[in-house]
């Protein structure tokens, strides 16, 4: 009986181990090298002969296992290759590492403002029939930002280890377009002249690490009375509020711009209904 000393046990009675005379043969794969505190180790092989009388003797012998470094088999790439900020694309690539019982760390920087990314790639749950058949992999991506004003594609790096020794590093682009806000607004649709009313905005932007600014316009008859109405500070922001003092019709129109310059605007109709005056009277002596 041979122990591998890796979780694998052989014996003759599996074939594992091919008796010859006074000797023996037998072949085994060690999945992966053997680290003690960080360090190489070698795995004490441990071989046990028995009689048929039931007498046995045991005799060992280190083989130490040196890792081999994975490494990147053909280029990666990214598709679509053009994509919209807030849009996901998928990573693709293979790697090599004979040592099967390996994980492979993945350290992806996508270049777009998010934080560095570290992905596992699980080795295989069985030995393969060739060890130094390329693996793939997959890693979704929403780029989150398109960083370069000139249009010019983002550079993803990923480096590739299993974590023991060695590593290799690659690199592919992105195409990453500009989306422009998409505004909406909530408020009523009529309110009574002299009565306080607020608008809220939500602006949805693909790329969530734009920066957006707000710009609201109230036209009467097609003649800008923002200023007349809120003033001049009271128009940015996502809320706007003020007073309208008469009966009127109103257009509320919302301008948003994300930080590359793109702009999304919407409208919304308010009536400003008459209110009929409350007639007071006094005691007359």
């Amino acid at each position: 009986t041979l122990d591998w000393r890796d979780g694998t046990v052989s014996n003759s009675l599996t074939d594992d181990v091919i008796v010859k005379g006074l000797g023996f043969t037998a072949e085994h794969t060690y999945a992966d090298d053997f680290r003690y505190q960080g360090l190489v180790a070698p795995y004490e092989i441990r071989v046990t002969v028995t009689d048929a009388l039931g007498a046995s003797g045991v005799a060992s012998r280190p083989v130490t296992v040196t890792n081999v470094p994975s490494v990147f088999a053909g280029q990666i790439s990214i598709s679509p290759a053009i994509v919209v900020e807030g849009e996901t694309a998928t990573l693709t690539g293979s790697y090599i590492d004979p040592g099967f019982g390996d994980d492979q760390i993945l350290t992806i920087d996508w270049n777009d403002g998010s934080p560095i990314e570290t992905v596992i790639v699980p080795g295989p749950s069985t030995p393969p029939l060739d060890p130094f058949e390329p693996r793939p992999f997959t890693v979704e991506h929403a780029f989150r930002d398109n960083l370069d004003p000139n249009g010019e594609a983002i550079e993803v790096t990923v480096t590739l280890t299993d974590g023991d020794e060695g590593s290799q590093t690659q690199s592919t682009r992105a195409f990453v377009l500009n989306s422009a806000p998409d505004p909406s607004i909530a408020g009523p649709l009529s309110i009574p002249e002299g009565s306080n009313v607020t608008f809220s905005a939500i602006a949805n932007d693909g790329g969530i690490g734009d920066v957006l600014t707000y710009q609201w316009k109230i036209f009467r008859n097609g003649e800008d009375v923002t200023e007349e109405l809120v003033g001049p500070d009271g128009s940015t922001g996502s809320r706007l509020t003020f007073t309208p003092a008469d009966e009127t019709e109103l257009e509320i129109e919302l301008l948003v711009r994300d930080d590359d310059g793109a702009e999304g605007s919407i409208s919304e109709l308010l009536s400003v209904v008459n209110v009929a005056p409350i007639l007071t009277t006094s005691n007359v002596t």
